[in-house]
């Protein structure tokens, strides 16, 4: 079992790609993720993703020059 302790899965570059990414994730034996949002308006994302997936977590950390 692997954890990615820190990831992004909500910015652009992955959406409508989301289902596909937990899958290749699955497949490589990571099975939880604890997505970070860094910027307050994009939290909602990174709950829905957390909502939508039972191994992904949703948490905050407002970077500082923001």
């Amino acid at each position: 079992m692997f954890v990615d302790s820190h990831c992004h899965i909500n910015f652009a570059d992955f959406v409508g790609d989301t289902d596909a990414l937990i899958e290749r994730m699955l497949a490589a034996r990571v099975t939880h993720a604890l997505c970070v949002s860094v910027t307050y308006p994009e939290w909602p994302s990174v709950v829905a993703l957390a909502e939508r997936h039972a191994n992904v977590y949703a948490t905050v950390g407002v970077h500082p020059d923001y």
